[in-house]
């Protein structure tokens, strides 16, 4: 990790602009405020810091957690997990006040009132399990848990017992898919009785948890604004932002204006622009920091054809079945120039995956069989044997609007294969977020570029939601089917020997090079700028930044 800090000679390090409030400009909007169904970085960005679990990370640790919700950590060694695994009990923190339900959040006019106990933990995984989101988070616990496999035992204590033994599911615990909701407002806001695939409106638009910070206002495509809870159970000693101002800005050299000026306290800039920031008065480049995140694009083998969907043509006829034929799969991946995109694009930043697993976890693939070289000339004799120079094709590539690593990785790939042939059409489309999530789960999609970031540090986290048929990927957006990659990734859930778990992952991710699913682009290093009054950071892989723990000073 490496940390560079300008200050110019003739200025003070002593100024701060609006020491009580914390500014962030980026490129994402929230989706869903439900912990129930949020499945994207920035809605779980917001529910991080209102909602809570039952137990968290230990600021930097990736694989130790603290108590949060629950008061103790379940080990076998302290009898909370039961000998054989499959018994989970914690013990829930007396106390805890949920945010006041107010007709007038700014006022605090009109208010209800909660207090957390078992109850509202057994409503929070029963709903998640009952709601079973299409897209959304229910996966990593159904895996595991049903809703007869929750029962409280006190009003502050509750068990779960699950269908098979799986060290991970502490880490499941984790994510916010765990956050607990408060049943008492649930119920008198009409979302009482969680209903398969229906949204709750009040928990879409809005959050009443038991986090440090009240969720205050929410413009989309603008901002999010949130405010210190005071009542928090774990206190304001020490020192603490009370204001969370979080923008939305797609311009990116607005978004460098609005840091370089002082307005905002850190901003998304994107790797290929950093020597616009790298050295300025007041800033500090936070580089290397350890991250999982990958990015990747993804082929959809049964596109949506409904409304006479033109996105992927062969011959000018829609073909759903577009990138069932293995070598037109193989012929992309061969188009992708790697090298350009690392060094040009994410300025190094990051480097080239091996496969589905990254590095840093059990089943990382070590070599480079696995990997596709960029060679026209490989993807000229694979567009060949799919008879593509006869037909011709036109295709649309997909990318969420603001993220230019997305963009600029697609526009890559349109030139390499544009090249070959007039008759080979590539358009480049951006969307919002939100219409770009909407589009994945209608299918309608045929080829994307997405980011992953873990939900728990496991690789069964990465192999599952990618290459599993019932994984989050093939299940709801690209229905990529491979029975062998299906029963090894169901082997190495269960197994416990951590060289045979490494071989298995290893025979994943040699079938998926010879039955493409995904173009694997980058495994990223953090990099983030902010200004050098913003104290108290730390980074950790598995979540992002968590406001309880920085001031500024």
């Amino acid at each position: 990790v490496r940390t560079i800090r300008v200050l110019p000679e003739e200025q003070s390090s002593g100024y701060v602009n609006r020491p009580d409030t914390y500014t962030v400009t980026s490129i994402g909007d929230p989706v869903t405020l439900d912990p129930a169904n949020a499945y994207d970085s920035a809605s779980g960005s917001i529910i991080t810091n209102t909602y809570e679990t039952l137990i968290w990370y230990d600021r930097d640790q990736a694989d130790v957690f603290k108590p949060m919700l629950a008061t103790a950590v379940p080990t076998a060694f302290n009898g909370l997990i039961s000998d054989d695994g499959l018994e989970y009990t914690f013990n829930i923190r007396q106390g805890v006040s949920f945010h006041p339900l107010c007709n007038d959040k700014a006022t605090l006019s009109g208010c209800q009132t909660d207090t957390l106990d078992a109850y509202d933990v057994e409503f929070s995984f029963k709903r998640v399990l009952e709601m079973d989101m299409p897209g959304g988070p229910a996966w990593m616990l159904s895996e595991l848990l049903n809703t007869t496999g929750i029962e409280v035992l006190g009003n502050h204590q509750i068990k779960f017992t699950l269908m098979e033994s799986a060290p991970r599911f502490i880490s499941i615990l984790a994510y916010s898919v765990g956050a607990v909701v408060s049943q008492q407002y649930a119920e008198s806001n009409g979302c009482g009785n969680p209903t398969y695939a229906v949204e709750c409106d009040f928990f879409e638009k809005d959050a009443y948890g038991t986090g440090p910070y009240r969720f205050m206002k929410w413009v989309p495509d603008t901002y999010v604004l949130l405010q210190k809870f005071d009542e928090y159970w774990g206190g304001w000693d020490g020192k603490h932002i009370s204001t969370v101002y979080i923008k939305k800005n797609n311009d990116q050299e607005s978004r460098i204006l609005e840091l370089l000026s002082g307005d905002a306290d850190a901003v998304y800039v994107e790797p290929a622009h950093r020597s616009k920031v790298d050295g300025q008065p007041g800033i500090v480049t936070r580089e290397g920091l350890p991250s999982f995140s990958m990015t990747f694009a993804s082929f959809n083998f049964d596109i949506a054809l409904e409304d006479g969907n033109p996105a992927a043509t062969i011959g000018g006829e829609p073909r759903s079945d577009f990138f069932e034929d293995v070598n037109i799969r193989k012929g992309f991946c061969h188009a992708f120039n790697y090298d350009s995109f690392i060094e040009d694009v994410t300025d190094n930043t990051a480097f080239r995956p091996t496969g589905p697993i990254p590095l840093g976890m059990v089943g990382y693939y070590e070599g480079t069989n696995t990997q596709f070289t960029f060679d026209t000339a490989q993807t000229e004799y694979y567009f060949q044997e799919a008879g593509l120079y006869d037909s011709g094709f036109e295709l649309t590539v997909y990318y969420n609007l603001g993220n230019d690593v997305r963009k600029n990785s697609m526009l890559l790939l349109e030139d390499a294969i544009e090249d070959l042939s007039p008759n080979f059409e590539i358009t480049v489309q951006g969307l919002e977020w939100p219409d770009f999530l909407d589009k994945l789960i209608e299918g309608s999609i045929p080829f994307f570029v997405l980011g992953w970031g873990p939900d728990y540090a496991d690789p069964h986290n990465y192999a599952h939601p990618f290459l599993h048929s019932e994984g989050h990927y093939p299940h709801y957006y690209t229905h990529y089917n491979n029975s062998e990659i299906d029963a090894l990734i169901d082997q190495a859930a269960s197994e416990t020997d951590p060289n045979v778990r490494l071989d298995l992952y290893r025979q994943v991710a040699e079938l998926e090079h010879d039955d493409p699913a995904n173009i694997w682009l980058a495994q990223w290093t953090g990099l983030s700028f902010v200004q050098e009054w913003v104290k108290g950071l730390y980074s950790n892989p598995m979540h992002g930044l968590y406001y309880y723990s920085i001031w500024k000073e």
